[in-house]
């Protein structure tokens, strides 16, 4: 609970004052580091809880007026369908960027020399007899494991929020997710620096 110091130190230290200050929430910093991680396997990351700041402005995505299949609602009625515009790539840009400025090595020790802190946050979530690292390397490689997509994925819209058309890139994690939404050259970036940064660790 006294951590917060320490840690936003340890993040600047890591990223910058900048970058800290512009994406990173600087309160609850390792309870919130370990419960996005966490989630990131899960379906969806609760935005009350992740430690990165979402990408400004708002998703975009194309209408396809003619679909090549139409898909139904339970009612019977057509759900609309989107293509995701190529546009939102450049909302993650930074964050990529960000990623690849982090020394792979200065983060496996970081991330060592707070690692009772992240085993007790792990353990207050619940996971008593579980190990953070092995739960980091679990997720890193599932993030990695991420399908790549030839062209920007199919949404639909049944409701408020988009859903990828494809049922198998619909059941994948929220972490996964987020590696298509950003497109496929970011998403590469990234898993080239997480890449990196397992074998750091």
């Amino acid at each position: 609970e006294q951590s917060d110091p320490l840690a936003e130190k340890a993040l600047r230290e890591l990223l910058g004052d900048e970058t800290v200050q512009r994406y990173f929430e600087t309160d609850d910093v390792i309870p919130r580091a370990v419960a996005t991680v966490d989630a990131l396997v899960s379906q969806q990351v609760p935005g009350s809880m992740v430690i990165v700041r979402s990408p400004p402005g708002e998703f975009e995505a194309t209408a396809d007026e003619r679909p090549a299949e139409v898909i139904r609602n339970k009612q019977g009625d057509p759900i609309p369908q989107y293509v995701v515009d190529p546009v939102n790539y450049e909302r993650y840009e930074p964050y990529v960027a960000m990623l690849e400025a982090v020394d792979p090595e200065q983060a496996a020790a970081t991330f060592e020399r707070h690692y009772p802190l992240l085993q007790e946050a792990f353990r207050q979530m619940g996971y008593t007899d579980a190990d953070f690292e092995d739960r980091l390397t679990t997720v890193i490689g599932e993030l990695l494991a991420t399908p790549e997509l030839e062209s920007p994925p199919r949404l639909i819209k049944p409701e408020a929020f988009y859903l990828f058309a494809d049922p198998k890139l619909e059941a994948l994690s929220a972490g996964q997710k987020i590696l298509l939404r950003m497109g496929p050259e970011n998403a590469a970036r990234v898993k080239a620096r997480l890449q990196a940064i397992r074998q750091a660790l």
